[in-house]
C-alpha cells in the first residue's frame, strides 16, 4: 500500500466513497454533486485559519472495494476543481488500481 509522505499530512482531508456512490466527509454523507460544496466549505475553513494554507492540504480518498471506479474518478475530478492536491489511500482505493491517482 502506498503511503503519503508525512509532509503531505499537515492538513489531511479524509473522504470516503461508499459502495452506493455517496461521499462521507466530516460526518456529512452526500451524493457526489454535493461533495463539491462540502469541499468548498473545508477550503474556506482552511483559508480562515491563518496557521494553515491550501498548499498544506491533502485530500485522502478511500473507497469501498465495491465502489464503481467511475464514482471514485468523479470525486477526484471534484477535488481537482477545488485546486487541491489529492491522494488515494487504502487497499480499497479503486482509483489507485485504475491509475487515476498519481
Amino acid at each position: 500500500m502506498a503511503k503519503p509522505s508525512a509532509s503531505l499530512l499537515k492538513t489531511a482531508i479524509m473522504v470516503q466513497v461508499t459502495d452506493q456512490g455517496t461521499v462521507i466527509m466530516g460526518g456529512d454523507e452526500v451524493q457526489i454533486p454535493g461533495f463539491a460544496a462540502i469541499l468548498r466549505r473545508e477550503k474556506a475553513a482552511i483559508l480562515a485559519d491563518k496557521s494553515k494554507s491550501l498548499a498544506d492540504a491533502t485530500i485522502l480518498i478511500r473507497a469501498d472495494k465495491f465502489t464503481q471506479t467511475g464514482k471514485v474518478q468523479e470525486v477526484i475530478k471534484a477535488a481537482k476543481r477545488t485546486n487541491s492536491r489529492n491522494s488515494c489511500s487504502g487497499p480499497e482505493a479503486n482509483a489507485a488500481r485504475s491509475g487515476a491517482c498519481k
